[in-house]
């Protein structure tokens, strides 16, 4: 393939984000694209994240990449627990948070709630390297439904729910997934000592995203902890992830012996020394997104 036949894909606005920054990055093939009952699907092959998902018009997650990710969402709030045996993830469809919880040494049970069986079809096929067989795991569970109709419905309590999903474009599938009351639902599924994990957005071109569901989350749990990580294929900047839970936060002692025991594998990004230092933020971020100073 000569330059001539290289294109750049632009994202589309990120919701609740500055209308003045666009993420440019260039395409070297269109692997896949399908437009769903809820979503348009784009896997794209880029030179700098290597292949990706994009949903309307967003990059979702890259391969090369999603460890930085995924170790924050999951296994941040497994490591938080202590000693998880379930794990809830409502969208995930790139299999990357169940591949991730079942490296929780503890973790007997996965369940995935997807709302579109077309996400997952295309990350297994053209994305397989992310989820890496976690939904052919006999651990793991596959649930085709709307996550808030799912929690409505069921009378399963989970060590940690993930809320993996995309940002909350209006009308799309996501758009009722970072409300109180959803959390609120969330909560009643929390087994006795569990942890709620979800992301808040880029916090430098989201900061009304994450002061939205900050301020949703500290309604609904006594203790909502904020850390940050540079997802390379969002935005090239800092991303919230929060850990939700009535539990106190563990010693550091404590988080280096979880680490040590409950995580199987390499960690390329989470550490003992990158779970404390995650959890500082600068003034300037602070203030961003409406945090008051410590």
């Amino acid at each position: 393939m000569t330059a001539a036949d290289e294109s750049w894909f632009t994202e589309a606005r990120l919701p609740l984000a500055s209308e003045d920054v666009r993420l440019s990055l260039r395409v070297t093939r269109s692997v896949y694209e399908h437009r769903s009952a809820y979503n348009h699907i784009q896997i794209l092959e880029t030179p700098f994240f290597g292949r990706l998902l994009a949903l309307d018009g967003i990059v979702n997650i890259a391969a090369d990449t999603e460890f930085v990710y995924h170790e924050m969402m999951v296994t941040l709030p497994c490591v938080r627990h202590g000693g998880p045996e379930s794990v809830l993830v409502i969208g995930g469809g790139d299999g990357g948070a169940a591949k991730h919880a079942l490296r929780i040494r503890t973790v007997r049970r996965v369940v995935n709630v997807e709302i579109d069986a077309a996400v997952i079809d295309a990350c297994r096929a053209h994305l397989p390297e992310i989820g890496a067989g976690a939904f052919d795991d006999e651990r793991v569970e596959t649930v085709i439904d709307d996550g808030r109709d799912f929690v409505r419905r069921s009378h399963e309590s989970f060590d940690v729910i993930v809320v993996d999903v995309p940002d909350p474009v209006p009308g799309g599938p996501a758009a009722e997934l970072v409300s109180a009351p959803f959390f609120e639902e969330l909560r009643g599924r929390l087994a006795a000592g569990g942890v709620l994990a979800t992301h808040v957005g880029c916090l430098l071109l989201q900061p009304a995203k994450a002061k939205l569901v900050l301020e949703a989350l500290a309604g609904v749990f006594p203790s909502v902890d904020l850390h940050v990580a540079t997802v390379p294929e969002f935005e090239l900047t800092e991303v919230g992830f929060v850990a939700c839970t009535a539990r106190e936060q563990p010693s550091e002692a404590e988080i280096r012996r979880r680490f040590a025991s409950l995580v199987v594998g390499e960690q390329r990004h989470l550490t003992a020394e990158v779970y404390f230092a995650s959890r500082v933020l600068s003034p300037y971020t602070r203030g961003l997104i409406g945090l008051e100073d410590d």
